[in-house]
């Protein structure tokens, strides 16, 4: 939770990230290098929470995700026009700009 929300306190990033008692859907972000992880990770969340994986849940960005991600990441339209490039689309500055932030709450002390 801490690092889905980029934040260093787990109050907040629960109150960030809307997860309740009502939840239905939840993403899973695995990074690793091996498939066979990845397959025992999620293989041992589903039988935790059950449901049924959905592997093209991050590749539908609609208008409401993106104002979502843009709200919970604090990142601002500035931010985005100066990530764009010319071969570059809003979803992939949107993406790199949520890694970067993640990223970032592991070298916070």
């Amino acid at each position: 939770m801490l690092y889905v929300s980029a934040q260093r306190q787990i109050g907040k990033a629960f109150k960030m990230v809307g997860l309740t008692p009502e939840t239905k859907n939840i993403v899973l972000v695995l990074f690793t290098g091996s498939k066979k992880e990845v397959e025992a990770i999620l293989n041992y969340v589903q039988s935790m929470v059950g449901g049924n994986l959905n592997n093209q849940v991050m590749e539908k960005f609609s208008e409401e995700k993106i104002e979502n991600l843009k709200k919970i990441f604090e990142i601002s339209n500035l931010e985005i026009e100066t990530q764009k490039t010319g071969k570059t689309n809003l979803k992939e500055v949107i993406e790199k700009l949520v890694i970067e932030r993640v990223a970032l709450l592991a070298t916070q002390s």
